[in-house]
């Protein structure tokens, strides 16, 4: 009998490569693609997939975003919202709604750096 090899941490990996949640193009990424990756935890059985999505959202719980900022995340990305249409929603200018939402990538971006340096200093025994 052969031996299998299989490699478990592959789509881990794999996600990490693809969203450097470090990063603010990782989380404008993470974000622009979440129905996709929503359904490919269902469809494709990624568990890796549901495991990021779940630190995502307690990301977004932990980021200190602020109400307007997660209103902004919320509509645009959870519910697809077009800036136009949040424009009216929210009764704000499309600056605003733009400011809005850079203002909590890179929060949730800090968030992630802080959670990637605990996890670095843990390794290190520092």
């Amino acid at each position: 009998m052969g031996v299998v090899s299989y490699d478990i941490q592959a789509s881990g990996r794999r996600l990490e490569a693809a969203f450097p949640l470090h990063t603010e193009e990782g989380v404008a990424d993470f974000l622009e693609k979440l129905y996709t990756l929503d359904e490919l935890k269902y469809f494709a059985g990624d568990f890796d997939v549901s495991i990021w999505l779940v630190d995502f959202y307690e990301a977004l719980s932990n980021s200190g975003l602020s109400t307007k900022e997660r209103e902004v995340i919320y509509f645009l990305y959870f519910e697809g919202y077009k800036q136009s249409e949040l424009v009216e929603l929210m009764d704000v200018k499309k600056n605003t709604i733009n400011t809005l939402k850079k203002r909590a990538i890179t929060k949730i971006v800090d968030y992630y750096k802080a959670v990637k340096l605990m996890e670095e200093e843990g390794e290190t025994g520092e």
